[in-house]
């Protein structure tokens, strides 16, 4: 798998999948999203009810070509107040596991949306990659190859 960062919109940023955190509880407020029609996107899908940023829950939309990305990924990182690496493993971990049930080849996270003071941006990005990588992880030794499994090639930071 690669790994690459780079500074984009990320509106802009062309993937498979965009992954973007949501803090629990914002209804829309104080979300943390560099793009402004992006965030008012995630606003509505959050005054829906239907996914309300807990830790770990997910929501997949597929955008149609209004961004770069084919799909946005919604994952639950919890009450900010209460968010540290530890949630923050959690809740990739669960988007791995969602793109892997979508047998992608790119995906784009979004680092900025958990991006919060007392944290190393550095440190997030490592955790990021670390749980990509590890979530990632199939052990395919004994195993005839599935021809039709293409595992997750590229993970881009947009920060």
């Amino acid at each position: 798998m690669r790994v690459r960062c780079k500074t984009e919109a990320l509106v802009a940023s062309k993937s498979d999948v965009l992954i973007v955190g949501v803090f629990q509880k914002k209804a829309g407020r104080g979300l943390k999203l560099p793009d402004d029609s992006l965030r008012e996107f995630v606003a509505d899908i959050l005054n829906t009810g239907d996914f309300d940023g807990a830790c770990g829950q997910t929501a997949l939309v597929y955008m149609h070509k209004k961004i770069a990305a084919t799909r946005l990924l919604l994952v639950g990182l919890g009450e900010q107040k209460k968010f540290d690496l530890f949630v923050l493993r959690r809740a990739v971990g669960e988007a791995v596991v969602r793109v892997k049930g979508l047998k992608v080849k790119r995906a784009a996270f979004a680092l900025a949306s958990c991006n919060v003071s007392g944290l190393a941006l550095a440190a997030v990005a490592q955790a990021v990659v670390e749980t990509f990588i590890l979530g990632s992880y199939q052990y395919r030794e004994f195993k005839q190859a599935d021809k039709g499994v293409k595992p997750l090639a590229e993970v881009v930071l947009v920060t």
